[in-house]
């Protein structure tokens, strides 16, 4: 019995040693003061002392897990925005005589290059709204040639694309057929936009004016357009010349007098669009 005792001291005595050799967790230290009042003694704070609490929030700021993700996804969008840009063409280079000069061949397509230009937004949209035409500018198959008139250059013409050359006000008053009209509208807009679209004499793949543009092998060439009124198999109704880095447009249609300006040059996978300053045709 006494050996118990003994065991039982000595266990209590060890467990109290390593209590107070641990440090407990979250534990304040606390101040031992005589108490003049009562004459005891008491634990108290240390003087500006707090406690603990499970995390210091010192330096600690409101975890926003919202903006956390949100910026992550920016950041990861802005990446992928970089490896697109680096791996399209650099457009408008100068050369030493401050020309401009396209290197790089686009990998897209005409159907993705096209509404990237706002100041051609209405021939974009002309062609989008065509099923035909809109397969044809997506094909990476073709090429073809664009010449997109600027929204300023249709607005300037004395009747809108839609207006001919069948007379829609003329039909409107002849007849009520909904359909008919509709129908009008759309072949009118094909003919106006098929008027704006070429392809290469003799070279469908378009080699002629991959080489003139990155290589300057040559200073003009002929093109045909899709509603070319020639009918020639060798011949076209088109001519894009380039002086002085600078291009123009002539047309059969103007007796090869008159010239258009070229305000932009644009390559694509399939094909490369020439933003000009007029329409090719008017009523």
């Amino acid at each position: 019995m006494k050996v118990w005792n003994l065991d039982k001291r000595a266990f209590c005595l060890v467990t109290c040693l390593l209590a107070s050799l641990m440090e407990a967790k979250n534990v304040a230290h606390l101040d031992v003061i005589l108490d003049p009042k009562t004459g005891k003694y008491k634990r108290q704070l240390p003087a500006g002392g707090h406690i603990l609490e499970s995390r210091d929030a010192k330096n600690v700021f409101p975890l926003n897990v919202n903006g956390i993700i949100e910026n992550e996804s920016l950041n990861k969008r802005d990446s992928e925005r970089q490896q697109v840009y680096s791996a399209e063409k650099l457009t408008d280079q100068k050369d030493e005589n401050g020309r401009t000069s396209q290197k790089n061949w686009d990998p897209v397509c005409l159907d993705s290059k096209l509404p990237s230009y706002s100041e051609i937004s209405i021939f974009s949209r002309y062609l989008r709204d065509d099923v035909v035409l809109s397969s044809m500018i997506s094909d990476p198959t073709t090429y073809i040639v664009v010449f997109a008139p600027s929204n300023d250059a249709i607005e300037n013409l004395p009747k809108k694309p839609w207006q001919f050359p069948i007379d829609v006000e003329t039909l409107e008053a002849q007849t009520s057929d909904e359909e008919a009209l509709e129908q009008a509208v759309r072949n009118n807009i094909r003919n106006y936009v098929e008027h704006h679209i070429a392809t290469m004499v003799g070279n469908n793949d378009g080699k002629i004016v991959q080489d003139a543009l990155n290589e300057r092998t040559c200073t003009s060439f002929v093109l045909k357009s899709l509603l070319d009124p020639s009918g020639l198999e060798n011949g076209g109704d088109l001519l894009l010349a380039r002086k002085d880095g600078k291009y123009r447009l002539y047309s059969a249609r103007w007796g090869g007098a008159a010239s258009i300006e070229v305000k932009l040059v644009d390559e694509a996978q399939n094909g490369v669009v020439f933003v000009i300053a007029e329409a090719l045709v008017s009523a």
